[in-house]
């Protein structure tokens, strides 16, 4: 683990600082300028997620969906980045039209931290490097589902799995905390 990660975990968690974390959560969070300008000089679709009052914030970013005879495929990029501690995650999706008639579900889906093309991959890194110079710590999937010893999974939250993670103290509100007075 980064030692921010540990140092945040420690202070609001270990010693239980919850207005720490409600203080955290309740700040605006915008992405740098020169990332939007990127994304719009590029003409990629930005979809902002609200600015809530919640431990991250979500930004989506669309690509033309590609097309060649039947063949079809729509990519997503979604960056989300924790107000509790500077990470970022970054997700590459993609869906294609299912042409299967047996099958159960109409898409194929899946995604990755990799680039499936190389406009993601021209994005992907854009947003490292203006993320990286504002202070902030890239984590990938295999980050994020380190389990954190010493938690226990909330009763009535089992369907978030079985240990709680890092993604569950930094970028969730696994606790309620802000729901608490």
């Amino acid at each position: 683990m980064l030692e921010i990660v540990d140092q945040a975990i420690a202070q609001l968690y270990t010693k239980k600082d919850y207005q720490a974390f409600k203080q955290l959560c309740a700040k605006p969070l915008q992405l740098p300028i020169e990332l939007k300008e990127y994304i719009q000089a590029k003409g990629f679709k930005l979809i902002e997620g609200e600015d809530l009052v919640a431990p991250l914030k979500v930004w989506k970013v669309d690509f033309d969906t590609y097309k060649n005879g039947e063949f079809e495929v729509t990519h997503t990029t979604t960056l989300q980045i924790s107000k509790v501690v500077p990470l970022f995650f970054i997700r590459n999706d993609f869906i294609i039209p299912s042409r299967d008639p047996d099958s159960l579900e109409p898409n194929l889906k899946g995604w990755t931290g990799q680039a499936f093309t190389i406009e993601q991959y021209d994005l992907l890194e854009e947003m490292r490097s203006m993320l990286q110079a504002q202070g902030y710590h890239e984590v990938f999937y295999r980050d994020l589902i380190e389990v954190v010893p010493g938690f226990e999974i909330p009763e009535g939250k089992e369907e978030w799995g079985r240990n709680v993670t890092i993604e569950h103290l930094l970028f969730m509100d696994i606790f309620d905390i802000l729901k608490s007075s």
